[in-house]
């Protein structure tokens, strides 16, 4: 009787707990390609007294926009401090959850809305973007709060009571153009949010002059804070058009494959082989008797009961002509998948970041029943949340032996390198010395990490570092345990 009246409180305690490992052994985060580098910009930036107007470079030409650089700027003005930026983006990424809740609350029930956010909060996936100082990872804040003001609207239209609030549509705008100024992939996204607002409007008898005057609202407003990053394309456009554009050409059977990726955050599957891959036997080997549950995949079941709820209203539309949430979350799903499978980029769990909310507000209309079935999903759901909570301790327990992996999907950890940084500034001193030359061959290391975390500490100042195969001092990873990302300096 106690659980039943106090469920959705106990649903939300046990999800702020999962939530707060996001802040647990921050030194043991990768910090080792992008993360060094979007750093390193912010301190070019900083010494030219410039604000950002485009981003790093992904595996196309056009570079990513300003948006993240922008987040990073603002941190960065309170405190410089790596594990302060990394607690403070946690807590921004922490959010998207809440703002999840609200999102589910407002299309289902209070009840829903906290089993969808205890698995979203269990998701390893969700744990490792939640820890990572990048840049595409800030669509899990922005999308989450595009879909709960979009929720709101919902909530309006279902009550008969909607403002027309201009305030409102200007932030919807704002948000569009922070996340389209993250990703160019958000776009597809923002077509299916842009769709359904419509329909709202047209459903709340809107007339055509407020549809025009809410929407140039929200086109202004994008517009407008995209503008540095239109004339960065604008300026970079030369050398954008004289390169070639790559596109991974997929066969038709991997449409099919896309659509179950889209709910790959709801469980772990691959989440070793992507972000533990030079490091993964090790890794298996000290799983031991718990390897297992690197392949029991429960989250399956709960992933194609999404599937289904998803594809029905395409079997039976007449069925589902008056249910617009479910046509519309159905219709936005498909485009979204057909629009990543036509650009070639279905084959790394980042590229689902815009729609990682989909399969749990997609859920909870499987957790919102009552009756045997509802029971079922509840105890399924339950069950993802206990293996999902076991992969997470089994892979922080692993990084914190190993100091990280040996592969470039996670890495020598942050603690490990500024460590090796330190050390390497130490014997530098010591020597005399106000320059060496590393070989960092031997490695998954990036050169720019290491020159950053340098930049970064006192004892590093006037010291510099080159990085040359054959040189005399040699970085390596020590011998035990095995498999250990502990780096250190060998000499020749």
């Amino acid at each position: 009787m106690f659980l039943q009246r106090h469920t959705h409180n106990l649903l939300l305690a046990a999800a702020v707990l999962l939530l707060l490992l996001r802040f647990l052994y921050l030194g043991d985060v990768p910090f080792i390609n992008d993360e060094p580098a979007l750093q390193l910009l912010l301190e070019k930036h900083a010494a030219e007294g410039s604000v950002p107007s485009y981003g790093l470079y992904g595996s196309q030409p056009i570079p990513y926009g300003p948006s993240a650089l922008w987040l990073y700027t603002a941190l960065r003005i309170i405190s410089t401090n790596s594990i302060f930026l990394f607690a403070a983006f946690a807590f921004l990424q922490t959010l998207a959850l809440a703002l999840l809740y609200l999102a589910v609350r407002s299309f289902f029930s209070a009840k829903s809305a906290a089993w969808s956010v205890l698995l979203a909060a269990s998701s390893p996936y969700l744990f490792f973007y939640s820890r990572l100082l990048w840049d595409n990872n800030l669509l899990v804040l922005l999308s989450a709060a595009l879909l709960w003001l979009l929720s709101k609207w919902w909530g309006d239209y279902q009550e008969g009571a909607w403002r027309f609030s201009s305030v409102e549509w200007l932030f919807f705008g704002l948000l569009s153009g922070l996340a389209l100024n993250t990703h160019l992939m958000a776009g597809f996204i923002l077509l299916g949010l842009w769709g359904f607002a419509f329909y709202l409007l047209r459903s709340m008898k809107a007339g055509a002059s407020q549809i025009l005057k809410l929407f140039g609202v929200a086109v202004a407003a994008l517009v407008l804070i995209s503008l540095p990053y239109l004339a960065a394309i604008y300026k970079l456009w030369p050398q954008i058009s004289s390169s070639e554009f790559q596109r991974n050409a997929l066969p038709a059977m991997d449409f099919v494959t896309t659509l179950f990726r889209s709910t790959w955050y709801m469980g772990y599957e691959s989440y070793f082989e992507y972000f533990y891959r030079g490091s993964l036997e090790e890794f298996y080997t000290f799983a031991g008797g718990l390897r297992w549950l690197c392949d029991f995949h429960v989250s399956w079941v709960l992933r194609m009961a999404v599937l289904f709820i998803l594809l029905r209203p395409f079997f039976s539309p007449k069925q589902f002509s008056a249910q617009p949430l479910r046509i519309w979350l159905s219709v936005f799903w498909i485009l979204h998948c057909l629009g990543e499978f036509l650009a070639g980029t279905t084959g790394h769990p980042h590229y689902y970041i815009s729609i990682w909310w989909l399969p749990f507000v997609v859920l909870a209309y499987l957790l919102s029943r009552e009756g045997l079935m509802g029971r079922i999903i509840k105890l399924l759901t339950l069950g993802v949340v206990l293996l999902n909570l076991g992969v997470l301790f089994l892979g922080m327990s692993f990084i914190k032996q190993n100091q990280g992996t040996r592969g470039q999907g996670y890495g020598p950890t942050l603690e490990n390198q500024e460590a090796l940084v330190l050390e390497l500034c130490t014997a530098m001193q010591r020597e005399g010395r106000d320059w060496v030359a590393i070989d960092w061959s031997q490695t998954q290391v990036f050169s720019h990490s290491i020159q950053y975390l340098m930049m970064r500490r006192q004892e590093c100042q006037g010291l510099g570092v080159g990085f040359a195969p054959g040189a005399p001092i040699v970085l390596d990873y020590a011998d035990s345990p095995p498999g250990s990302a502990k780096l250190i300096l060998r000499r020749r």
